[in-house]
């Protein structure tokens, strides 16, 4: 005769281990999922971090060599005297006219800068994605536009970008103008 030990586990035994397995798989999976969305949130929130950086850089560099410039639709149309080389994106002291807008590619919104300079041709580049609207708000005293649209460019300006998502606060910040020195 077989002793107990060689018979193996009792159903009532494996049933006890199976409900105790399945405690301890319960009361982990919510602290799992928990880390994942507060990792994907963090992921996000570094990309809008990374993306608004760029932003900023590119529009502090075509703003603060800025002669003038005119609201357009979403966007805004810039007259600066900063072109960026089309082969090598090196910054060239010439003048150009850039345009801000905001376009649509597939469901999102694109803030596309559009410059056309003595360089020759346009270079086309897609800057941030998500963007609903941008604009200037001058801080101090402004002159009135001109009769096609151009206002000076202020010596201060507050550039604000408004994006699509519902939850995404808008991005401000400051440009000084350099030009003319």
């Amino acid at each position: 005769m077989r002793s107990r030990a060689s018979r193996g586990f009792t159903l009532i035994e494996l049933m006890a281990t199976l409900a105790l397995t399945s405690l301890i798989v319960a009361s982990v999976l919510p602290v799992t999922v928990s880390l994942s969305r507060s990792q994907a949130l963090a992921q996000r929130m570094s990309d809008t971090a990374s993306r608004i950086t760029s932003l900023r850089r590119l529009l502090a560099l075509d703003l603060s060599n800025a002669e003038k410039y005119k609201p357009a639709g979403q966007g805004l149309v810039v007259a600066t005297h900063a072109a960026l080389k089309p082969d090598t994106l090196a910054l060239q002291h010439l003048d150009a006219t850039v345009r801000y807008e905001v376009r649509r590619i597939g469901t999102t919104g694109w803030l596309v800068r559009v410059q056309e300079s003595a360089l020759g041709g346009k270079l086309v580049e897609r800057v941030c994605s998500g963007v609903r609207a941008i604009q200037i708000v001058p801080v101090g005293p402004t002159q009135p536009a001109d009769p096609d649209g151009w206002v000076l460019m202020p010596q201060a300006m507050t550039v604000h970008v408004d994006f699509e998502a519902a939850n995404a606060a808008p991005a401000e910040f400051r440009v000084q103008r350099r030009w003319p020195s």
